[in-house]
């Protein structure tokens, strides 16, 4: 078990930006990283789904995960402060 705090943006902030620089770098397609956290079995919701993996994707979705596919995705402006 580990604990800890892992920032992902967009945005490049110069030196040691994960996501720009992996797109900079050629090694993903888009600056994006979507998760999937599995049930814990014998749960409800692990009853209902049976879904074991948990996973992160660095550079795409899974669109199979997203009510209405890629086109249910919206934007949403950022605060500025």
């Amino acid at each position: 078990m580990a604990d800890g705090i892992l920032g992902l943006s967009p945005k490049n902030y110069g030196r040691h930006s994960l996501l720009p620089e992996l797109k900079i770098s050629g090694l993903i397609d888009r600056t994006i990283v979507s998760f999937s956290n599995a049930f814990l079995e014998g749960t409800r919701n692990f009853n209902q789904t049976h879904d074991l993996s948990s996973y992160v994707i660095f550079g795409g979705m899974n669109k199979s995960q997203i009510v209405g596919g890629e086109q249910g995705l919206h934007s949403m402006e950022l605060l500025k402060g």
